[in-house]
């Protein structure tokens, strides 16, 4: 019985070893950005397949240097899933881009040794969704890119743990609703794009903890309804783009208004009584 098991437990082993991922990364073609690695093979198709990277470093350089990895969208690239094993091989990574490589599916964990990590390019992917903390780990993360995915909900507990995030890209991805707590981790954004997706309300609320948020863009909804208080707490508001929406008059999209008289006048045709729900995710 005990040699039994010893086999069975070997043929698993050797099944996942031939089952491993490897990626080909090429050192030191971008050194403005610092030592980087640009993978340019590879293929992750199946969740908990194990990672590998291949490549010879430049003269003096070893795994601990490198500062930017990134994946180009190309015939040779395909990750379904996210490679997390990435932060553990490379531990002082501040770079990672991702981008066109058809990635589905961002699981809790796979940030987890993501401390270094200040940049994130995760756009023209096919992520249909983010899960409560999928982003914890990565507690120094400052700028955060997720345009042109395939994104419908987000978890209101999404970006918790991201209290130093400064950019958040959520442009051309197919949003109905946020809820009125998505962003109340990032008390340091100071931009934000959620243009040209299907948003309908504006709900207040959302950035009650964002004081130091600078620029809006959320052009090229449906929203139809901005809860009066909304803009209550942007006492740093430089920039706001809502053209494009269906309440939002022709003044308003001729000037961008800040002050609180313009918005209320830019603003006149929205719902003053919102009774839109917001999301539960």
């Amino acid at each position: 019985m005990k040699t039994l098991l010893v086999f069975v437990l070997t043929v698993q082993f050797l099944l996942w070893q031939a089952h491993s991922v490897e990626f080909r990364c090429e050192f030191g073609y971008r050194l403005d950005h610092g030592y980087p690695c640009q993978v340019t093979k590879g293929l992750l198709v199946n969740d908990n397949e194990a990672v590998t990277f291949v490549g010879n470093h430049q003269a003096g350089k070893d795994d601990n240097d490198l500062k930017l990895i990134s994946f180009s969208g190309n015939r040779h690239l395909r990750l379904h899933y996210f490679p997390r094993e990435t932060f553990s091989k490379f531990p002082h990574l501040d770079d990672f881009s991702l981008q066109n490589c058809q990635l589905r599916n961002l699981k809790n964990g796979d940030f987890k040794d993501a401390g270094n990590l200040r940049n994130l390019n995760l756009d023209s992917n096919e992520l249909f969704q983010l899960n409560s903390t999928t982003f914890a780990g990565a507690s120094n993360l400052q700028w955060l890119g997720l345009a042109s995915n395939d994104m419908r909900t987000i978890n209101k507990d999404a970006f918790k743990g991201l209290s130093k995030l400064q950019m958040l890209i959520l442009s051309q991805n197919k949003l109905h609703e946020l809820h009125r707590e998505t962003f109340h981790d990032l008390v340091d954004l100071l931009e934000i794009l959620v243009d040209r997706n299907e948003l309908e309300t504006l709900p207040a609320g959302l950035f009650d903890r964002s004081l130091k948020l600078q620029r809006i863009w959320f052009q090229n909804n449906k929203i139809n309804v901005i809860d009066p208080q909304f803009f209550t707490p942007l006492q740093n508001i430089k920039f706001i783009n809502l053209e494009g929406n269906v309440c939002v008059n022709e003044l308003f999209r001729k000037q961008y208004r800040e002050t609180e008289v313009m918005l209320t006048d830019a603003l006149k045709n929205c719902n003053p009584t919102p009774t839109a729900k917001t999301s539960k995710n």
